[in-house]
């Protein structure tokens, strides 16, 4: 009988390539290439003539004010979005424009910030709208392939990362904005920026794959195999694992002993380190593979314990937890409430569906009964929903 952690080894028959995966994999192969320090850098790839690209310097501008008006209304986020956007400049992943190529296709990309208290890291992150359309009714991210799903499926890396001994986790810092965009493509990523509201409103151009845009988890992902297939034979046990670990940022893997281990994170480490790719946030079951500031961040409050992949990891006990938290106590039951708190949950494996199917039926016969979001459910739903939370308010 084979073993379950033999299984990425099986010659699985493939799925089949889309013409278009097959064109932007041909793309990046024939346009991808390294600076002197390593950095990868790469162009769009896109699927129509940029030319269809209408003016989109109106509606960029329109949408800068609306939100510099908003943000006037909350200093402290004023405070976060400059400091998030003077960190982009000062690591060269933006740039000012004094001459933009306005006579040639190009395209201006609205920017807005969405806030995640509860991260460790980054309470606030600037994202940005290249589905906005111009003139022509067309976005950057119509013209863009999306390119394909090239990382190894969520569950299968979540279920392999629970068969070893010593399991170690890691991110990529800033993946994205780690890989550079070519100098002749920049012009699809300008931006308007000003730091504060009576200072001139600049044109700025982002110089690295920019999250947002329909095209760059494939081309982050891709880099990283990309690097992986070059120092292949180098460094086999560090390929296999950037190959066939990550989730885009994630990196999740293990080994049944800590010499396998030191060796899977020291060629992991170098590999990246090729491509100008940091990694930062290393847990792991066995203390002799955390770094120092992890475990300063670490307390006996906390029960040691970290994400992996969105789910709550006990590295001391090596075991996943779950826990049931809603945001806020909605006065009203309807379809939306129940949507916004049963979505709440994040089960990669499964191992919560005796709990969370009965939520999903609920959400099955609201949309039966065809309600409107807004609208309050019928009674009978109105208990069920009401059983249902109390049995998930026990899930710890």
């Amino acid at each position: 009988m084979q073993r379950l952690w033999e299984l990425e080894t099986v010659d699985w028959k493939p799925n089949p390539i889309s013409p278009d995966h097959r064109i932007c994999e041909r793309h990046f192969i024939a346009t991808t290439q390294q600076d002197t320090t390593g950095r990868i850098i790469v162009r769009l790839p896109f699927k129509d003539n940029p030319a269809a690209l209408g003016a989109s310097f109106d509606i960029a501008r329109c949408r800068f004010l609306a939100n510099e008006r908003r943000l006037s209304q909350s200093p402290v986020t004023y405070f976060q979005y400059v400091s998030f956007m003077e960190e982009y400049e000062r690591l060269g992943h933006m740039s000012a424009v004094e001459a933009p190529k306005l006579d040639e296709p190009h395209y201006y990309i609205p920017h807005h910030c969405v806030l995640k208290p509860t991260s460790a890291s980054t309470k606030l992150r600037v994202v940005f709208d290249a589905s906005c359309q111009t003139t022509t009714q067309t976005s950057l991210n119509d013209l863009l392939l999306v390119g394909p799903t090239i990382q190894t499926e969520l569950y299968m890396l979540v279920l392999r990362f629970r068969l070893y001994r010593y399991a170690i986790t890691a991110d990529v810092t800033k993946m994205y904005r780690q890989v550079s965009l070519n100098k002749n493509d920049r012009k699809f990523h300008y931006i308007l920026w000003r730091a504060f509201a009576d200072a001139d409103l600049l044109t700025y151009q982002l110089n690295t794959v920019t999250y947002g845009t329909a095209s760059a988890p494939y081309l982050a992902v891709r880099s990283l195999h990309y690097l992986a297939d070059k120092h292949m034979a180098e460094f086999p046990i560090g390929a296999a694992a950037v190959k066939t670990s990550f989730d885009v940022d994630d990196f999740l893997c293990g080994a049944d002993d800590t010499d396998a281990l030191h060796k899977l994170k020291e060629e992991v480490i170098e590999i990246l380190r090729r491509g100008q790719f940091p990694l930062s946030k290393w847990h792991s079951n066995h203390s002799d593979f955390m770094e120092i500031q992890t475990m300063k961040e670490l307390s006996i409050t906390d029960d040691f314990t970290s994400s992996a992949l969105g789910v709550t990891w006990n590295k001391r006990n090596n075991t996943f937890l779950f826990s049931f938290t809603p945001k806020q106590v909605h006065k009203s039951v309807t379809k939306r409430t129940i949507l916004s708190i049963a979505s709440l949950l994040f089960d990669p494996l499964g191992v919560l569906s005796p709990l969370v199917i009965t939520s999903k039926i609920i959400m099955q016969e609201l949309w039966l009964l065809k309600l409107d979001w807004d609208e309050s459910v019928p009674q009978h739903i109105h208990q069920a929903w009401n059983c249902c939370l109390a049995s998930l308010n026990s899930l710890s």
